[in-house]
Parts: structure tokens; C-alpha cells; sequence
């Protein structure tokens, strides 16, 4: 009969090489043959006989399911499926990871296989990185693909392995560096543009608020990846914290936004006794659109 492997244990080999796999099975012959196992396209380092069902194995290195076959006497079995332990205990290297994509994402782990696999691919949410690398048997890199967001999901395909990092990556929250204009009046409806990073670089879509103090702007129009503009809404008061969220990541400016302050242009009546009387009317603007709180 064919030599044929119909159990080997452990169920799956280090990619490192070096496992020792104890091989069950018939036609391994009734004495030492000198009998060679291959795993994939490998021969294991050392193949010793025990008897007609039983081998022992020394495993090279390898990713990925494969074929145990064995050799004896020039007469060679058929396959029986066997893998490699695929990518595991994975984390990803903190860095800078910015709404136009480019950053290098380096994911380190154990299980990348001892060159680089045939197939190899990694995913930010749903979207394939710019380009995967294999650079060690625990580091794999990918760039950045452009995006925005909080707590994606990170999605690791190498050949016939999926590995998913739930919740593991955001990107940067915008970044504002000016504020145009500073001051307005007190009315609002007037357009406050932010200008700085990380809007996004393809953000008709996305979910973008802007906050002048505790105050969320009626609307916002989304530019580009540097600027975005927001309706301001009534409201008074000066040195208030400019705010804006992109898809749920958020950062405030470096600038703050001030109403402009209110405004005498004249009293009615112009003058009274020095004993008082009767009550004054101020007359101006910038006196805000409701009655303040103090």
C-alpha cells in the first residue's frame, strides 16, 4: 500500500519550524526504509521510522494549510491536509494616523511565516491598505489607506488566514490652525471657516460638527481635507473654544472665537437730573438676540 499519514499531532506546526510531529498511518513499511516526509513543499529535517503506522518528523518552516505526503522507497502516498499555526497574539504599534492616509501601520504579532506569504493583505475598516508588507515573521506593515473614523476595525488576510483587531484604530481628530473670522456679531448667520487638517480627504459624507462654545453651528460645509465652514448661530460672549468632530474624532482650536462686543450708540434721554428719575433706553447692537444669563 501507498504510504499514507492519516493523523498528525499536534494539530498545527509553529511556521518557525522545529515542531516534532508524531505521524499515524499505514505503509511506512515493516522496516526503515528511510522514509522522507514533506510538509507542503518541504521536506522535514529529519524523518525517523518507528514502525509500519508510526513517524516522527522535524518540521522546516512554513505558513499556511498544506499536504503531508511520505516517501518510501520511491513510492509516494497521498496528501493529507495539515497547517501551520496562522497569526496571532497581534497589536498594532501606536503612530500618527491622519484622514489623507499615508502613515505606516505596523502590526506585530507572531505566526507571519518565515518569508513572505503568497498572499497578504490588511484592512482599516473596510478599506484594503495602500500596500501590505511582509517584513518578518512578526512584523507586517501596511499604509494607511485615506479615511476617518473611531474604533475601526483592523482585518489581517494572510493566504487562507483571517485575523480581526476589533476596535483598534482611529484617526486623527482635525487639526485647527485658524479661525476666519475671529470675532462676528452677536446675530450670527454669518459663515466661520476652520481652516487646518484632517477634515477628510472625500468628506461629502461624512458626519461633521463644528461648536462655538456650547453652541453647535446650524450648518457645516465640508471643503476639503483643510477647511470646512460653519452657519454661526446667535450667541455673545468672547474667548469661547472652537470645536470640531469628524466621524466621532473630535480636537478644539488653538484660536478662540469671540461675538463682538456690545455696541452704545446713544441714550434716551440724553441726560437726566443728578437725582435720577426716569429710566434710561440704551440704544446700539451686539447686546445678543436673547436676554444673557447674567
Amino acid at each position: 500500500r501507498a504510504p499514507t499519514v492519516t493523523t498528525a499531532l499536534p494539530a498545527e506546526a509553529s511556521p518557525d519550524g522545529n515542531t516534532t510531529l508524531t505521524l499515524s498511518g499505514y505503509g511506512f513499511g515493516m522496516a526503515d526504509y528511510s522514509p522522507v516526509t514533506s510538509v507542503g513543499m518541504t521536506s522535514c529535517k529529519s524523518t525517523v521510522w518507528t514502525s509500519d503506522s508510526a513517524l516522527q518528523c522535524v518540521t522546516a518552516a512554513g505558513t499556511g494549510v498544506v499536504d503531508i505526503r511520505v516517501q518510501v522507497d520511491n513510492q509516494q502516498g497521498p496528501g493529507t491536509e495539515y497547517a501551520y499555526l496562522g497569526p496571532r497574539e497581534l497589536s498594532l504599534v501606536p503612530g500618527t494616523r491622519r484622514t489623507a492616509g499615508g502613515d505606516v501601520l505596523t502590526i506585530e504579532g507572531l505566526g507571519f511565516g518565515p518569508a513572505a506569504p503568497s498572499s497578504l493583505a490588511a484592512f482599516v475598516g473596510a478599506t484594503a491598505c495602500t500596500s501590505t508588507t511582509w517584513v518578518s515573521p512578526t512584523v507586517i506593515e501596511c499604509v494607511v489607506p485615506a479615511g476617518t473614523g473611531v474604533a475601526l476595525d483592523v482585518q489581517l488576510h494572510l493566504i487562507s488566514y483571517r485575523r480581526t483587531m476589533a476596535a483598534s484604530l482611529s484617526y486623527d481628530g482635525p487639526t485647527i490652525t485658524s479661525l476666519d473670522p475671529a470675532f462676528a456679531a452677536t446675530g450670527g448667520a454669518a459663515s466661520l471657516v476652520l481652516f487646518g487638517s484632517n477634515f477628510g480627504s472625500a468628506c461629502a459624507g461624512c458626519a461633521i460638527s463644528v461648536h462655538v462654545g456650547a453652541s453647535e453651528c446650524a450648518s457645516v460645509q465640508w471643503t476639503s481635507a483643510t477647511k470646512v465652514a460653519c452657519l454661526l448661530l446667535p450667541g455673545v460672549g468672547a474667548g469661547l473654544t472652537v470645536m470640531a468632530s469628524v466621524d466621532g474624532s473630535s480636537n478644539a482650536a488653538a484660536q478662540s472665537f469671540s461675538y463682538n462686543a456690545p455696541r452704545v450708540t446713544s441714550l434716551t434721554p440724553a441726560s437726566v437730573s443728578e437725582h435720577g428719575g426716569p429710566l434710561v433706553t440704551v440704544n446700539g447692537y451686539n447686546f445678543g438676540m436673547a436676554a444673557p444669563p447674567s
